[in-house]
């Protein structure tokens, strides 16, 4: 018998049986030696003795939400398993959540306001109190000095969220900006696209015959862990009803090591093989021409400046000898989404390497036009409104993206302390700060990421240490709502941000809003989930009982105790979208033109390119929990922050072996990096790993760890996919 381990083996071991692998001693042994290991970390309790009981709630790491059943001594929470039945994360929960209890007690935890004092590089960190922080702050959101006043929400469609813009709606001159997103389907997007004002769109990825991923970790930590386990079951599925995943991307990603094809396309080259794509469904008959004419004015209009004209510059053999793709591959390719629907483009991005430009991300919606794959099963799909807590005439601001705000707008700039699940240059945020003495607050409850920039941290509650709730995951295909209940006591002096901004609010203006200082977050919640009960939709799944009720069936009290004891409320399945209208080019008039040089251009052609890699959370510090440990710096399952993995012939070339330290050079500037070499890595492709450094999991004082995001090249587009680089040893 042949002990060869198949990808299909893999993928029935990660995704297919949760139960079987919860069976197996595989996940228990790693939990007893890393629970050896970290015996000798100091900062790791030894549990107290006491009653055993279990409460549940809502992991709120990442955005995703998993429901969390929590083994508590006493009041103290010791352990984390994911609940059966659970509508998000189908009974699991990732490396980083299982350990989530510990963070709590990690070196980094912020346990007292700080404040950055000295100047240029030599700066230090000061404890200040929370008021003399206050005042400062509201000294200069008052100040006369141009500019605007902004909160970056890490964690958008949060009742703190609809808090972060009523405050701003008190200011002149307040905005509130979304942070790049892998895992939304931006709103400019659909509206340009799709003329769908307001509407929120999700994959239904879980239930497409086929799906052509475009550098997006669909194996790998993209969507819910329900999503996954579905994709990844329908993919051992035997027959028709199998699922195939194509990826393309530059790098040699897990998703690419597991889809049923790995497409290496040339960096920078994606939007080309789209159009490449797209000319032979057209040039082929593969899609419906004439309800494509109907529907859209810019489709094919007789003016030489059509998408279809745009499509005919873009022939199999030059988008192959654009992108490396044999031209038999792309025509191979399009037949494929045509023949085996539901055929669903998926355009995210990484974790690390941040989304794709606009231009691109139209021309991979356009891909999904042309297959038929907007509004039923299997395709992009429109998901019910999840109610607010507020409304806009509640004086909220509206929404902005970070990259439509003007580079060096902001004079005060406030940083929400939770987590993506995406990296992000600093270099990026920096360039939107006016020139002259900005001031950046975090609200982070450890010492990561973001927060290491800032002139204030002012620490807020960490996980499970305070009451928020958790929205629609923003791949998800149906609305989904629920709680986190505070469960422990936080450490140290932190701060509710809601206290901190109703106290410079009452500092600012001479009559404090009555409104703003009577919120509480509770009350806030309270009101959402009535919102929810009048709309009379969807299910509720309660984890105490494994139960799903359809919330018609309920009492308004029965769901307001469900809701607070870890349950989760999932809307039904959104009816079609109605016949409506497309824009092939975006509602822009000069959008042919940056759509067509986008797909024309060639990146760093002659020289290296620098390609971020990374996984959910890359560089923050749920990364660097016990669990973590054993698959970064023992088992090497993933590499940890500074690692540069690059083919065996360029290394050759550059006089590099493997395990060399090396220098990385950019425009941008250089990082120190260890070499790893290997064969599945393209040639001309360095794989540069965004994560935590090897000391990180000890250290209390941060180190350069995000020395690879440093070096990128911000695009004028405020992209950082890929960068020209140099490679030498040190």
């Amino acid at each position: 018998m042949s002990s060869k381990i198949s990808r299909r083996d893999w993928l029935k071991l990660i995704g297919g049986s949760v139960a079987g692998l919860i069976l197996t001693p595989l996940p228990w042994k790693l939990l007893d030696e890393s629970a050896k290991w970290t015996q000798n970390w100091s900062w790791i309790p030894v549990p107290p003795k006491g009653r055993i009981n279990y409460k549940y709630t809502a992991c709120t790491l990442c955005p995703m939400g998993c429901g969390v059943r929590v083994r508590c001594v006493e009041n103290r929470p010791v352990g984390l398993s994911g609940i059966a039945g659970d509508p998000v994360g189908a009974g699991s929960l990732c490396a980083m959540g299982i350990a989530g209890h510990l963070l709590r007690y990690h070196p980094s935890r912020l346990l007292h306001p700080l404040r950055r004092v000295g100047d240029g590089t030599d700066t230090r960190l000061m404890p200040i109190a929370a008021e003399d922080a206050a005042s400062d702050i509201a000294r200069a959101i008052s100040s006369e000095n141009r500019g605007s006043v902004a909160i970056m929400d890490m964690q958008p469609s949060r009742t703190l969220s609809y808090i972060y813009r009523r405050f701003l709606g008190l200011l002149n001159e307040g905005v509130y900006i979304n942070p790049p997103s892998t895992s939304e389907i931006p709103a400019g997007l659909i509206y340009s696209v799709l003329h769908c004002r307001g509407a929120e769109f999700g994959f239904d990825a879980e239930n497409a015959r086929t799906i052509l991923s475009f550098g997006t970790p669909v194996l790998d930590g993209w969507g819910t862990p329900g999503q996954f386990k579905a994709i990844t079951e329908a993919m051992t599925r035997s027959g028709n009803s199998r699922l195939r995943i194509t990826q393309v991307e530059s790098a040699h990603s897990r998703t690419a090591q597991l889809a049923d094809e790995w497409i290496p396309v040339k960096p920078g080259t994606e939007g080309a093989l789209a159009l490449g794509l797209s000319h032979v469904l057209l040039a082929e008959g593969l899609c419906d021409i004439g309800k494509l004419r109907e529907r859209s004015e810019d489709f094919d209009n007789g003016s030489g400046r059509s998408f279809r004209e745009l499509t005919k510059r873009f022939s199999p053999a030059n988008v192959g000898a654009k992108t490396g793709i044999p031209a038999e591959k792309i025509a191979g390719i399009a037949r494929e989404l045509a023949a085996n629907k539901p055929s669903l483009i998926v355009f995210g991005g990484s974790h690390a390497g941040g989304p794709f430009s606009l231009e691109e991300q139209i021309l991979f919606m356009d891909l999904n036009i042309l297959l038929g794959a907007v509004g039923t099963k299997g395709e992009l799909v429109a998901r019910g409104e999840l109610p607010g807590p507020l409304e806009r005439n509640d004086h909220l601001v509206d929404e902005t993206q970070l990259v439509d705000l003007p580079d060096h707008s902001i004079k005060v700039l406030i940083i929400d302390g939770a987590d993506s699940g995406d990296a992000m240059p600093w270099s990026l945020i920096r360039q939107k700060l006016v020139a002259t003495n900005p001031i950046v607050i975090s609200f982070a409850s450890h010492l990561a990421g973001a927060a290491r920039h800032a002139d204030y941290l002012l620490p807020s509650p960490g996980y499970m240490e305070t009451t928020g709730d958790l929205p629609s995951p923003a791949s998800a295909s149906l609305a989904s709502y629920r709680i986190t209940r505070q469960l422990d006591t936080s450490r140290g002096q932190s701060a509710e941000p809601l206290e901190f901004l109703k106290r410079m609010a009452a500092m600012i203006a001479a009559h404090p809003d009555p409104d703003f200082q009577s919120m509480t977050t509770e009350g806030l919640i309270k009101r959402r989930i009535d919102r929810i009960f009048s709309g009379r939709r969807g299910f509720v799944f309660d984890p105490a009982s494994g139960e799903t009720t359809k919330l018609s069936r309920l009492a308004g009290p029965r769901l307001h105790e469900i809701m607070e004891h870890g349950g989760c409320w999932t809307d039904e399945r959104a009816e079609r979208v109605p016949s409506m209208g497309f824009s092939f080019l975006g509602l822009d008039g000069a959008s042919f033109d940056r759509i067509a040089s986008t797909a024309e251009r060639d990146h760093g052609t002659g020289t290296l390119t620098l390609v971020p890699v990374g996984t959910r959370g890359a560089g923050t510090i749920a990364q660097e929990n016990t669990i973590m440990t054993k698959l970064y710096r023992e088992s090497d399952l993933m590499k940890t922050g500074n690692t540069v993995s690059i083919n065996p012939v360029t290394g050759k070339e550059r006089g590099l072996t493997d395990g060399a330290v090396a220098a990385v050079t950019t425009e941008s500037g250089s990082a120190r990096v260890t070499v790893r070499l290997d064969a599945s890595v393209m040639p001309g492709v360095l794989e540069a790993s965004v994560g935590p450094a090897p000391r990180s999991f000890e250290r209390v004082e941060p180190q350069n760890d995000d020395a690879i995001l440093d070096i990128c090249k911000i695009e004028s587009n405020s992209t950082w996919r890929l960068t020209s680089a140099e490679i030498s040893p040190a």
